[in-house]
């Protein structure tokens, strides 16, 4: 239900524009983005000389897309005069362009497991891309055995393999959806055609973290986390970034628990707020 009127609640109970903190937080990126082209290549690079990319998630309805059109003409990324600066694209069409550009060493072989002492081995790939059609195709790898054939670069830069009508499903999971899409190949050019509308919802990474708030509340009273939250935003930010660090390190086959430390303040402040220990809560939990 995002759009352009949408408000944020503060910690502090302040009412703020979504557009003022999505604009905020594009034009940071954009200064980040312009000093390190800057830096890496030596000459100055301004604004005019780049075209922006913002990904949305497929299940975007047109508002929620006009929305973060309007937050980044609000940061300069790009304006109404020249509104071809700056391109809105969705999440799972740039994975599968992401993924069609990989090369041989970088593919997973879906018959092997992918976590090894309980950390998953492909933490950078946005997406897995499954090639599918009438007739399953696999490809030798680098030691001679058959793996499933995931990604190619049409172009013939790598492979030729793809043929006219392939389809394959792009499976993005992030942090706040999980989006299924299936795409199929036209060539001569390698276009891509979106043979059904994405389907999905709000399954992403951060169910997990409002899981672990949940369990927070459960132990320590709801009131006591409300009031640590706009007391102490700092500490809780902390110890949500110290409880992304362990959800990462999770995984199926994994026995072994994950402790998470409590910062100091969120044991200071919550003795002087109940009068005794976490270790008492923890115990009566």
């Amino acid at each position: 239900n995002l759009s352009i009127n949408t408000d944020l609640h503060a910690a502090n109970g302040k009412r703020v524009k979504a557009l003022d903190i999505f604009a905020y937080a594009l034009a940071f990126f954009k200064e980040q983005a312009l000093k390190e082209l800057s830096d890496q290549t030596g000459s100055q690079f301004d604004n005019a000389d780049v075209r922006w990319v913002i990904t949305v998630p497929a299940i975007w309805k047109m508002p929620a897309k006009q929305f973060m059109r309007e937050a980044a003409y609000k940061a300069a990324l790009a304006s109404r005069e020249n509104p071809e600066q700056l391109i809105i694209a969705l999440e799972p069409e740039a994975a599968s362009i992401y993924c069609r550009k990989l090369r041989l060493h970088q593919m997973v072989d879906l018959g092997t497991p992918t976590t090894r002492n309980g950390i998953n081995t492909n933490d950078n790939k946005p997406a897995a891309v499954s090639l599918f059609n009438n007739q399953p195709r696999s490809m030798s790898d680098a030691t001679g055995r058959a793996a499933p054939f995931l990604v190619e670069n049409v172009i013939g830069e790598l492979w030729s393999q793809l043929e006219e009508g392939d389809r394959y499903v792009v499976v993005d999971c992030g942090g706040g959806t999980v989006d299924l899409t299936v795409h199929q190949i036209r060539l001569p050019e390698g276009h891509l055609k979106e043979l059904y509308k994405a389907s999905g919802g709000p399954y992403g990474s951060l169910g997990i973290d409002y899981e672990f708030e949940k369990l927070l509340c459960q132990i320590f009273g709801q009131d006591f986390i409300d009031q640590f939250k706009i007391k102490r935003p700092a500490a809780w930010v902390d110890l949500m970034i110290a409880f992304e660090s362990r959800k990462r390190a999770a995984a199926p086959d994994r026995t072994n628990p994950l402790n998470i430390n409590l910062p100091f303040s969120f044991i200071d402040y919550y003795k002087k707020f109940r009068g005794h220990s976490v270790e008492h809560a923890l115990r009566k939990s």
